[in-house]
This record gives structure tokens, sequence and C-alpha cells, in this order.
């Protein structure tokens, strides 16, 4: 069967991994690599085979998103993923893929091997399995059979419900040395975080988890630079029972909101912050964008952001060969300004744009994440305005799109069809010129379904950046009038 036959809707989540790999910047934003440091006699073809058999385990791995008429979908990867010497530079084609590279590289009795995944087929437990898998098939033994993903319902009106009242958009952030703001996938430094032992400590004494313990400490990290509402994204797991043993996305970035008080003490606050929490992840399985209208498609969701997993198991072993993984590869990207991985078990990382941070900036945060963390491992009822004050801060802001040029008189023909495409696509019975799209709910799928049907009526193919920065009918309008009118533009096909 063609595999242009094979065709399967991607979830909510890999769409949104399609539209923000389209957004442009680094794509190594996008990478989740995995280095195997093998020594001893390799059996070459045994990892051949294996590589072959993990990928026949968890098919998605050798699947690729294509784009019909708007609507995200998933099929075979032109060329099934297979071991491949290196080294060699790593680079995705959604729409062909494949979305997963083995890379082997040897000398003598030393081998590497680079795993690289593209986010929209992986995530971080997503490693712990195909090392696993990998493994057991090197050894020879046989994989279990796929298992199928069970969807569970969602409840946008539930979702709504419970993020318009909290949702604001993250402008605003101080830190030491900072000098810009960036939502956008860079290139990426970092410094190491020694988080162990005082973080298991404070969360003990507290009754929290870990990660509540980690939401709390960081939140309170950027109050003591600037005063006032705080905002962290964190990537929340979305895997039921049957997901547990699949490789996948099965993730969603959402963001957790705080307002702390200088009287509060840090143990009652972290117990706010764990009430808040469990009630996102009543509402896990909703991307934002879905629930809450104005929110313009973006690399992240706010310029800091968490991402946490716990690892407890000891490292599999590959007979006849001396092993270890690096569970935190470096991607060399990161989507916003500052973001802190975590995985337990294994170390931390602070990665940070150098473009709006210098590393003597970022060594500054490290030591006053350090200094704040040992202050409450030793003292977790103290208040927070008794805390250590960290550095000096600087407070940027995220600067606004820039404003586009008043609409001038539209082509009645044009606005008829852009008319129809909104109230097809936005499922309402008017639109206005002056009508915004993200106000009247507009988000990444519906964005990208206006895309395909303006290409297809009119013969012009917008672009995900135009929607941000003229975001109104009469405004897009006018960018398919100049469109078409322009020879070295986006031509009328």
């Amino acid at each position: 069967m063609s595999s242009s036959l094979i065709w399967e809707q991607a979830s909510p989540a890999q769409h949104g991994m399609w539209v923000t790999d389209r957004l442009g910047g680094d794509p190594r934003a996008h990478h989740m690599p995995l280095l195997i440091r093998l020594t001893g006699e390799l059996d070459r073809a045994a990892l051949a085979a294996a590589c072959a058999a993990v990928v026949d385990r968890h098919p998605l791995l050798g699947k690729a998103l294509a784009d019909r008429d708007g609507v995200v979908g998933l099929v075979p990867a032109a060329t099934p993923p297979a071991l491949e010497s290196g080294p060699a530079e790593v680079e995705f084609d959604l729409a062909t893929g494949p979305l997963t590279r083995f890379i082997l590289t040897s000398s003598g009795s030393e081998h590497e091997l680079l795993v690289v995944a593209h986010h929209a087929v992986f995530d971080g437990v997503s490693k712990d399995l195909l090392v696993r898998d990998l493994a057991l098939a090197y050894s020879g033994s046989p994989l279990s059979p796929p298992t199928a993903s069970e969807s569970e319902p969602v409840d946008i009106a539930a979702a709504t419900e419970f993020w318009r009242p909290r949702w604001r958009d993250p402008v605003e952030l101080a830190l030491p040395g900072l000098t810009a703001l960036s939502l956008r996938a860079t290139p990426a430094d970092a410094v190491d975080l020694k988080l162990d032992p005082e973080l298991g400590q404070l969360a003990e004494s507290l009754g929290v988890t870990r990660f509540e313990a980690l939401v709390a400490l960081l939140h309170t990290l950027l109050y003591g630079y600037r005063s006032g509402p705080q905002t962290l994204a964190v990537d929340l797991s979305t895997r039921t029972a049957a997901d547990q043993d699949t490789i996948g996305l099965f993730a969603n970035e959402l963001p957790v909101f705080t307002t702390p008080s200088s009287t509060d003490s840090f143990a009652q606050f972290a117990r706010n912050v764990r009430a808040e929490l469990r009630e996102i992840y009543r509402h896990r399985r909703v991307p934002l964008a879905r629930a809450v209208t104005g929110i313009t498609p973006r690399a992240a969701l706010a310029p800091v952001s968490l991402s946490y997993r716990k690892r407890s198991a000891p490292d599999p072993e590959f007979p006849g060969l001396t092993s270890s993984v690096e569970w935190m590869t470096a991607g060399g990207a990161l989507r916003n300004t500052l973001h802190v991985q975590v995985v337990d078990g294994v170390g931390a990382r602070l990665s940070f744009d150098p473009a709006c941070l210098s590393r003597a900036s970022a060594d500054l945060v490290a030591a006053d994440l350090a200094e704040l963390l040992a202050a409450l491992a030793a003292t977790p009822y103290k208040r927070l305005k008794d805390l250590p004050p960290p550095h000096p801060a600087e407070l940027s802001t995220l600067s606004a799109p820039a404003t586009a040029a008043p609409a001038g008189p539209a082509d009645e023909g044009i606005l008829a069809v852009m008319t129809a495409i909104w109230c097809e696509v936005l499922g309402v019975e008017e639109v206005h010129p002056d009508d915004d799209l993200f106000d009247l709910g507009g988000h990444s799928l519906t964005i990208t379904q206006i895309i395909a049907r303006v290409d297809k009526r009119l013969g012009v193919e917008l672009t995900l950046d135009t929607f941000f920065e003229t975001p109104t009918l009469a405004e897009l309008v006018s960018q398919v009038e100049a469109a078409r009118a322009d020879p070295h533009g986006a031509m009328p096909r």
C-alpha cells in the first residue's frame, strides 16, 4: 500500500510541535539526543538488528508528519530509521522523516551510539524505554508486541473555565545581567546545577514531592529577583496506564502562575504550589491554546521553564560490552530564555540563551538557586522576606510584534473569500474586518487550516508569522492582496 494512503491524525501535542517547528529559529530545540557509550567487541549486525527491532516495537519512531488541508497527520517515513555510520549532522524534515536517527561512531573498541529523535515522536520517558529495549534486542531477547495507546477524553470546556481567570501572558522577567527576553528557538549555553541532597531533604520535610518543591523553589527565586506575580512553564506527563511502555510524545507544557507574599513562609507557599499543580494536573491533556483565546503560537509558553523526570532504574546492560548512558545529552538549543532540566538520580542543568544572558550571569542564577535551596533545606518555615537576597537583577520586557500598516480598502472578492474561510474554520456565522483571529478563539490548528484554504482558493501561501504580525481579517486580506500583486512574493499558482 502506498505510504500516502496510510494516514492517522496527529495528536494535539504533535500538531503543536508541527506548528512550533515552522516558527523558525534553531531546529535543535526540538531534538532529543541520547548518547550510549559502549566498550568492547561490538557486534554491529546485532546492533543494527536491535535498532530495527526497536522501531518495529515502537512504530511512532518510523513516522513523519504530513499536512493535508491544514490537518496534520502521521504517515510512514520515506525511509525507515536504520543504524548509520557517523559522524553526521542531524536534520529532520517533518514531512518526510525519518524523525529518529541511530548514528554509530567507533574507534577501536570504543563506540558511541548517538540516538536523536524529534520531540514530535519522543519524550523524556521514551529515552528509558528506548535504551531498555535496545539492550534487550541486542542480547537476542524478543521484544513484546506493540501496545495501542488509549486516548482519554478531554474536556476543553472545563479547561477553559479553569484557565480563563488564571492566564496572563508572561512578558516581564528579572534576572542578573538580563538584557532581553526570548520565546524563540535559539542556540543555548548551559551550566550545571547541584540540587542534591538538599532538594530531597526539603521535599521530605514539607510532605511534598521533589517536583512540587522544585517548582516552589524556582518561583521563590524569581520572586526574589522581582516581587509580584510569577510564571513558570512546566512539562507535565499525559501518559495513561496504557502508555507507560510506549515511546511517543506524552507531554504537555502548561504554565504555573503564583503571586507570592513576602509574609508567607516557604512551607505554606510550597503547599499552595502543590495545590495549584494538582488542579492543573486535572487539565494536563488540553493544550493551553485550545482552552484560552488570544495566545499566539510560540516556541515556549513563558521565558522560564522546567522539565523534570525521575530515573531510578540502573542502566541496561549490553552483553559482552561495558556501557554507560548520557541521559542529559545536550542538544545545543532551547525554546526560551532560561530552562531548568532535572533528571532525578542523574543531574540538573540550567540552559540559557546567550543573546539574553551571559554565562557569568547564568552562574549567578545558579549560585543564587543553590544558596536559596541550602537556606530552605535548613529552615523551610522561613518567611520569604527573610530569605537570603539574590544578586541584583535587571528587568526585561518582551518586545511587542511590529505593528502593521493600516489596511487599505479591501478587494471585495478576496474579502468575501477570506470571510467565508474564517467562518468555516472558526465555526462562527459572522466575522467583521477588524476582528482579531486570536480574540475569536483562533489557535495553531485553525491557523494551519486557514493557510491551507487560502492556498487552495486564492493561490497564496501565507506564513505563520503573518498571523502574529497581522491578526485581523482586514490585515490578512491586505497580505493576500500584496502577495497576489507582487511577482517576487508569494504569487498565485
